[in-house]
C-alpha cells in the first residue's frame, strides 16, 4: 500500500511540473503581436523571424489564434514584477510553427554547449534586481556555471557571462558539463538557425531554457519557468 501511495505521489507531482511547461513557437516570418485576438487589434510588438516565444495556457480555446508571452529581453533577463519587461498578445497560428515540430538533429555533434559547473558560492549576494533561475534549494547545496563554451565547426568559442550568470542548478555535480549525448538537451534545425532545448534543475526550481544559434552565435535565450 505505501508503495501505491508513493508511486500515486510521484506521478502526481511529475504531471503538475511537466503540464506547467509551456510550448515554444518559433516565428516563420516577421509578424506583428496583437493586444487581441484580431487583426484590427493594436500591434504591440513585431516578432522577428526565427524569434521563441511561449504558448499560455488558453491558446487552444481560440483555433486560429495563439496567446503568447516573452520578454522584451532577448537573453530573459526581466526586471523582478516589472511589467514592462513582458509582451502578452495574440499572433494568428498560420504565421508561427511550434518548436517541438521541427526535425531534431540527433547525429550532429559540431554545435555544442558545454559548461563548467561549480559549487555555488554560499557569500554571494543572490537578492538581485534581474530574476534568479532554478534557486529554490538553498545555497550551500547549489550548483552554479564559472564558464560556458559554444562549440561551433570544430572551434570551442567562449561565452559571455550575460548568458549563464543567472542560471543554478543546470547540474548537480561538480565538473563539464555538454550537451553531446545528454538526454537533457534536444536540438531542432530550421534552415541555417538551430533551436537548441535545455531541461534544467528539478522539483519546484524547474526550469527549460531555448537557446536560437544562428552562425555560432547566441540570438535568443528563452526561459520558462513552472
Amino acid at each position: 500500500m505505501n508503495r501505491f501511495f508513493t508511486l500515486l505521489l510521484f506521478l502526481v507531482t511529475y504531471s503538475i511540473i511537466y503540464a506547467q511547461i509551456q510550448d515554444e513557437i518559433v516565428a516563420i516570418d516577421d509578424i506583428v503581436v496583437y493586444r487581441d485576438a484580431s487583426y484590427d487589434s493594436d500591434s504591440i510588438y513585431l516578432l522577428h523571424k526565427n524569434e521563441v516565444a511561449l504558448i499560455t495556457e488558453n491558446d487552444k480555446n481560440n483555433s486560429d489564434w495563439y496567446f503568447i508571452e516573452l520578454t522584451r529581453s532577448k537573453l530573459s533577463k526581466q526586471l523582478e514584477n516589472n511589467k514592462d519587461s513582458y509582451v502578452y498578445g495574440f499572433v494568428p497560428k498560420s504565421k508561427i510553427i511550434l518548436v517541438d515540430s521541427i526535425p531534431q538533429e540527433t547525429s550532429n555533434n559540431s554545435l555544442i554547449l558545454q559548461f563548467e559547473i561549480v559549487k555555488a558560492d554560499t557569500l554571494k549576494v543572490t537578492t538581485k534586481e534581474n530574476v534568479i533561475y532554478g534557486l529554490e534549494i538553498p545555497l550551500s547545496i547549489s550548483y552554479t556555471i564559472s564558464s560556458m563554451l559554444l562549440k561551433w565547426n570544430n572551434k570551442f568559442i567562449n561565452q559571455n557571462e550575460v548568458f549563464f550568470n543567472d542560471l543554478y542548478n543546470i547540474a548537480f555535480q561538480e565538473g563539464v558539463y555538454s550537451s553531446n549525448g545528454n538526454p537533457n538537451f534536444t536540438m531542432h534545425k530550421l534552415d541555417d538557425c538551430f533551436f537548441v532545448k535545455q531541461k534544467c534543475a528539478d522539483g519546484a526550481g524547474f526550469y527549460e531554457i531555448t537557446w536560437v544559434i544562428i552562425g555560432g552565435k547566441i540570438i535568443q535565450r528563452l526561459i520558462d519557468e513552472i
